[in-house]
Formats: structure tokens, sequence, C-alpha cells
């Protein structure tokens, strides 16, 4: 397992996939240790929202980023399509939340563009590792 992880972290990461992993880590190390600003950016009401559900997703975003990172090619189109899968969630949330007016139009576009462009990411890069190791 250790060899593997190390033959992951010593081959070329492809810029998306590195793009996702930073992002995905900045919002996961925001949301985990500042959930107050965290939930401000996402246009979510820091006094309303809980901290522990911010850092909960915080942990979710760092978990994604590590996977996406380690991952050997021939798993890397599963754990990426994977995560697109979880942000196509948070779009489809986003959505419904707008309808119900539960959320503002800002938080639509922090929060569910956000996520739009993760999945979007995800998707690329498990279309490019599944061309690179068919």
């Amino acid at each position: 397992m250790v060899r593997d992880m190390d033959a992951s972290l010593s081959r070329k990461t492809s810029r998306p996939q590195m793009t996702l992993v930073l992002l995905r880590t900045f919002v996961g190390v925001s949301a985990l240790f500042t959930p107050r600003l965290a939930a401000r950016i996402f246009g979510v009401d820091p006094d309303s929202s809980s901290a522990w559900v911010t850092r909960l997703f915080g942990s979710r975003e760092l978990a994604l980023a590590g996977v996406l990172l380690v991952a050997t090619p021939e798993h890397l189109p599963t754990v990426a399509a994977l995560g697109a899968a979880i942000d196509t969630a948070d779009v489809v949330s986003s959505l419904v939340e707008v309808r119900r007016g539960t959320v503002s139009t800002y938080t639509l576009i922090s929060g569910g563009a956000g996520a739009a462009v993760f999945a979007a990411l995800g998707f690329d890069i498990a279309r490019r590792a599944r061309t690179l190791n068919p």
C-alpha cells in the first residue's frame, strides 16, 4: 500500500488534477479551520448555520483532495468521477434550496457554481485518465 502511494505521488499529476486538488484543499482547510468565515464566503449566515456542519464539509473536501492526489492511474478515473458525482449532488442541492427560498442567489453562485466547476473538472480528469489508461 505504501509503495502504491509512493508511486502515485512520484508520477506526474495533470494540471486539471492538481488544480482540483488545490481548490478542494483550500475550501477544505478554510471550512475546517475557519467555519464562520467559510460560511460567509459561501453566503450562508454564520450565526444560523452550524460550524460543525461547515467543518464536516471541510473534512469531506480534504478527503476528496487527498484521495485524488494519491490515486494510481488505474484508480484515477473512478476517484475523479466519484468526486464529480458528489459535486453534482451539491449543485442539485443548491438549486433545490434556492427554489425553496432557503439560500440566496449569491449562495447559489458561490456554492452551487463552485460545485459545478469542481464537477466539470472531476469529469474531465476522469475522461482524460480513461483515455490514457483504457
